[in-house]
């Protein structure tokens, strides 16, 4: 098999789980069926993958990696913790609109033990992200006088509420903008303040 047709083949398994573990949930889906939907054999599935948990995983972490990776360059260049914070919330909202059926996979297998720890180191970093920036802002005096952790995990859960809100109703609150506006001016520094 060449390397080209390898690729390819990993990537339709990763695709038909994607979709399959995002309709189904985790527990429902199962590695015949997504060799089905990828159009070829369950052995050969299990040649990319060791089973179903892997798959999970390697398909947590790549969205993971993309994520972390746009959110550096959304991030890079930027000085001014207000823009940098609005480039973290736009940044995170537009790549869940544009992968939302790997938050409807995440979602759906929230309570996998599994994956637990993966994606608490993960959102961890988000948050310490979010921490740094809100930091510099209350050093600068862009942000009033406040708990940087605090306001990073009141932030984090905002932008988290958006996103799974896109679980429920295609257009429910989407809107970075609004969700932009909305911390930004909790954040603001006011007069005397």
């Amino acid at each position: 098999m060449s390397e080209r047709t390898g690729g390819e083949t990993r990537k339709k398994i990763l695709d038909a789980g994607k979709k399959l573990f995002s309709e189904q949930g985790y527990g429902e889906a199962s590695m015949r069926a997504i060799a089905g939907e990828a159009g070829i054999s369950p052995a050969c599935v299990y040649l990319y993958f060791k089973g179903k948990e892997a798959l999970y995983l390697t398909l947590m972490t790549e969205w993971m990696d993309e994520l972390a990776r746009e959110t550096k360059s959304a991030l890079d260049g930027v000085q001014e913790p207000v823009e940098a914070l609005a480039a973290f919330i736009r940044c995170s909202l537009s790549f869940a609109a544009r992968q939302r059926e790997i938050i409807m996979l995440h979602g759906r297998a929230a309570g996998f033990a599994f994956a637990s720890e993966r994606k608490q180191e993960f959102f961890r970093s988000r948050r310490a992200i979010i921490e740094r920036i809100v930091a510099e802002g209350v050093a600068s005096g862009a942000f009033g006088p406040c708990d940087p952790a605090a306001v990073a995990k009141v932030v984090f859960s905002t932008i988290r509420g958006y996103v799974f809100a896109m679980m429920v109703e295609d257009d429910a609150l989407y809107a970075p903008d609004a969700c932009v506006e909305l911390i930004l001016n909790g954040l603001a520094r006011r007069n005397g303040v």
